[in-house]
C-alpha cells in the first residue's frame, strides 16, 4: 500500500509526498500464506506519484513545490503553512 499525503496549504507543515513500507517491515506484519509484494515496483510507483505531484507545480518556496491553487493564494498574500509572503518573498519563485 502506498500512502499519499496531500498538504493543505493553510495548515500543513510539510509538502505533499508519498510513503510506503519497506520489504523488511512488511515481512514482519505479513500473515502466513499471504502473497508477497514486489517492493521494487512499489518504490517505482511511489516515485512516479511524487514526480507527478512535482510536475504539477507552478512555483516553489525554497525546495517545496507549490501547486496552482496554493500559488494563487500566495500571490494574493495568504500565508501558506509556515511560509508567510511578507517574510519569505525571496524564497518564492514561479516556474
Amino acid at each position: 500500500m502506498i500512502q499519499v499525503y496531500l498538504a493543505d496549504a493553510r495548515t500543513a507543515p510539510l509538502p505533499s509526498l508519498t510513503n510506503h513500507n519497506s520489504a523488511t517491515r512488511a515481512a514482519v506484519w505479513r500473515e502466513p500464506g499471504e502473497p508477497t509484494w514486489d517492493f521494487q515496483e512499489i518504490t517505482c510507483i511511489s516515485a512516479r506519484i511524487n514526480r507527478f505531484i512535482r510536475k504539477q507545480a507552478v512555483a516553489k518556496i525554497g525546495s517545496i513545490s507549490v501547486l496552482p491553487a496554493a500559488a494563487l493564494r500566495w500571490e494574493a498574500g495568504d500565508k501558506l503553512s509556515r511560509s508567510d509572503p511578507a517574510q519569505h518573498a525571496a524564497a518564492y519563485r514561479r516556474l
